[in-house]
């Protein structure tokens, strides 16, 4: 009868059982000593002496070897890998970045703009010839593509459920039979559900975008710009903001009951007794409140419209342009309380912010400059 010899010596339960797997897969049958005591408590790996790999006397000879080789394996890769680099570019800031291939799968900093970036498993040049070879042996003509996202869900039924929770509510709250939007004020309780409608929603959007398994700089999401961010908003709230009045101004005769020289109503009849009680005599904890609301009513509305809805649009119907103009047709819409004059001018307000983000990539411009132009309408400044 054959007595049991111990081979290997593993201080990793994965590995032990790999081994053991592998003597299986060559007709060697073999078993783990101390396996159990491990799972149970750990740090008792020492002083059990480890996890002890152990086959028949008679296959020990062919069983050591084939461990050794497969040790000898894994340490020749380990040092080619060593050797090689993994070339790829940071997807925020574009410059090219070079790591050796041990680093592949993991996490590094981009050399210029100090992002963290994931480490591909294959430098750029590889994945293109690695796409060139499926797409031959498939025999994929004319002008589509291998898309490199393996998806769990269409892409229909993900930007259906998005608008489920994002868009829904908003449409609703602005129809004429609700009172919700009618009235804007700077009271606690508005701007208090401005903010807990930023926590509704945007978390579970974030959690969408991060299980696409798609870099986030895709949807606009990319390290602040503490500069060059202002500045972007500026320019991009005094164009949206000359849109708005231009068109405005065109829509005025469509606005009944609405004198031409009635600037605070044209600009937005919602707000219009902010000017008449609030104007001049807010107070700093209330500007302060009205910010934080309208912060995160911005940020809200820019992650849904323009950061998540532009690229999907772009992915499923292949045109930026059809992109930019359903999200603001959209985002729009959901402003009917307004009067159809002022949808149209919003439309166009969406425009800019849409052409901005698919110019930018950038959501951080688009929030500030939303912001902006919020707090002037319902500062009425």
């Amino acid at each position: 009868m054959s007595t049991l010899v111990t081979i290997a010596t593993y201080h990793s339960q994965p590995k032990a059982e790999a081994a053991r797997i592998l003597l299986a897969q060559e007709g060697i049958e073999a078993v783990l000593i101390n396996e159990t005591i491990v799972a149970m408590d750990w740090l008792l790996m020492n002083a059990i002496g480890g996890i002890k790999l152990q086959v028949a006397s008679h296959d020990a000879d062919r069983a050591a070897g084939f461990i050794n080789t497969l040790e000898a394996e894994q340490k020749e890769r380990i040092q080619s890998q060593a050797t090689e680099f993994i070339r790829f570019k940071c997807t925020e800031c574009g410059k090219p970045q070079q790591f050796t291939g041990d680093r592949r799968g993991g996490v590094e900093t981009c050399t210029k703009c100090g992002r963290y970036i994931d480490v591909p498993e294959l430098s750029d040049e590889q994945m293109i010839v690695q796409h060139l070879t499926l797409d031959a042996a498939t025999n994929t003509t004319g002008t589509g593509t291998m898309a490199v996202v393996q998806r769990r869900v269409s892409l229909p039924v993900e930007i259906g459920c998005v608008l489920t929770f994002v868009y829904v509510p908003l449409l609703l709250m602005a129809m004429p039979f609700s009172s919700h939007q009618r009235e804007i004020s700077l009271e606690l309780g508005h701007h208090l559900e401005l903010f807990s409608n930023m926590l509704r929603v945007v978390p579970p959007l974030l959690f969408i975008i991060a299980v696409s398994n798609e870099p986030w700089s895709k949807f606009g999401i990319v390290q602040p710009r503490w500069i060059a961010d202002p500045l972007f908003a500026v320019v991009i709230w005094l164009v949206a903001t000359f849109a708005l009045a231009l068109t405005l101004n065109l829509l005025l005769p469509l606005q009944a009951g609405t004198e031409v020289g009635d600037e605070g109503d044209a600009l937005h009849p919602a707000i219009s007794h902010v000017a008449a009680g609030t104007a001049g005599s807010i107070g700093w904890g209330a500007v302060l409140l009205c910010l934080v609301g309208l912060t995160a009513n911005s940020l809200l509305e820019e992650l849904a419209m323009r950061g998540y809805l532009i690229p999907r649009f772009e992915e499923l119907f292949k045109s930026p342009a059809i992109a930019v103009g359903l999200s603001s047709a959209i985002f729009a819409s959901y402003h009917m309380y307004q009067g159809v004059e002022h949808v149209v001018a919003i439309f166009m307000l969406a425009l800019v912010y849409g052409i901005s983000f698919c110019i930018l990539r950038r959501l951080w411009p688009l929030v500030i400059a939303h912001t902006i132009t919020n707090m002037f309408i319902y500062l009425n400044i």
